[in-house]
């Protein structure tokens, strides 16, 4: 099951006075202000939490996770042109509102899927759900899928940018982080 955690802004958690971020570039104050609604599966959440030791009075866990997968994208070695200024130029004229999701990926038949409570779901249905405007309530101005992409499977075409891996998604794997702009219409 997807746990949704909305209206996360990492300016919050930066600023938190006991953190300091291990990263050494700068995150622009654009990014900071940006709104994340975090989709994440409920056990890679509770794992995340167990290992990093999270008390319920500490800073807020889901920030904390957000900050994570943000690193493994816009901080990749292995795809520098990707970084944090090239996701606010992107974003740059949209809304600044941006849906995550984080669950384990993978291929199925084919398809590009995530998994959630030992169910498969297909990439593209969770891509619909959040641009298509008959669907979703709110309005993302990109997308960004935090999961495992071990086949290298493009996802769906979708009305907003996508950002997404291709391979194994942590801090230490091997894998690259990829931008699928909209079709031109």
């Amino acid at each position: 099951m997807l746990r949704q955690i909305k209206n996360i802004k990492l300016d919050d958690f930066v600023r938190f006075p006991l953190l300091r971020r291990d990263s050494q570039r700068e995150l622009p104050q654009e990014f900071l202000d940006t709104t994340f609604d975090l989709g994440v599966d409920i056990a890679l959440f509770e794992k995340y939490k167990r290992e990093h030791n999270f008390r319920p009075t500490q800073i807020p866990a889901a920030a904390h996770f957000l900050s994570y997968l943000m690193t493994v994208i816009f901080e990749n070695p292995n795809s520098p042109s990707l970084d944090y200024s090239e996701f606010m130029r992107t974003l740059a004229g949209r809304e600044s509102r941006v849906a995550v999701l984080s669950a384990h990926g993978g291929n199925y038949q084919g398809d590009f899927v995530f998994r959630s409570d030992q169910n498969n779901y297909l990439i593209r249905d969770w891509v619909s759900h959040k641009t298509l405007p008959s669907v979703s309530t709110r309005k993302y101005g990109a997308l960004i899928l935090a999961c495992c992409n071990k086949q290298g499977l493009d996802p769906a075409q979708a009305i907003v940018p996508i950002f997404y891996v291709k391979g194994t998604f942590g801090l230490g794997f091997n894998h690259t982080s990829h931008l699928l702009l909209p079709k031109s219409s």
